[in-house]
């Protein structure tokens, strides 16, 4: 069976569900359905997190009860009731900043740098397509290669998956002082 994906974030103490509507319009649920660069739900979410520091989950629908809990949030507030909340579209891409940054762990990854490495241009009627994976619904995912349509084992960066599960993350053009660049990169095979 596919598994399902709600983002849940924690900002100034309060958590919001998003069930990636974009504009009242579905958007697919499987992580490796909407997990790409300029996906109209990533986009947008990634919007709210430009200079905005929030804890960020990518959970899914088959990751324990107990594992939310350890990372401090209530599964059943995501995957209860909780019909989430939807976003509204924007011309905002990950492409409009320079980096994505963890608090937590002090780190950065260069999205410059990282679309670069992880772009596979492919042709297709003659126009070139990008197919360059959104790092933050990785790096944040809980609950991965437990169902169809994740980022299975195989996969160059299968075990980066989940590494920032909600950590105090954002987007920025302003790099703190003495963080550390990560290297992650992202390819499906």
């Amino acid at each position: 069976m596919g598994q399902y994906y709600k983002v849940i974030i924690r900002r100034n103490g309060k958590d919001t569900v998003y069930n990636r509507d974009v504009d009242g319009e579905y958007t697919m649920a499987k992580l490796m359905e909407h997990s790409w660069w300029r996906n109209d739900f990533c986009c947008a979410f990634a919007k709210t997190l430009l200079d905005k520091p929030t804890n960020v989950c990518w959970c899914g629908d088959y990751a324990e009860e107990d594992e939310c809990e350890e990372l401090g949030f209530d599964y059943k507030k995501v995957w209860g009731r909780n019909k989430g909340r939807g976003i509204k579209s924007t011309k905002f891409t990950l492409s409009d900043v320079k980096y994505l940054i963890n608090n937590d762990k002090k780190i950065y990854l260069d999205l410059q740098k990282y679309y670069e490495r992880c772009n596979k241009k492919e042709e297709y009627q003659g126009q070139f397509y990008d197919w360059c994976i959104f790092p933050i619904s990785l790096l944040t995912a809980l609950g991965n290669d437990r169902g169809g349509g994740d980022f299975h084992e195989g996969n160059e960066g299968y075990s980066d998956v989940g590494a920032w599960a909600f950590d105090e993350i954002y987007v920025s053009n302003t790099l703190p002082e003495g963080y550390k660049e990560e290297i992650y990169t992202f390819i499906e095979d």
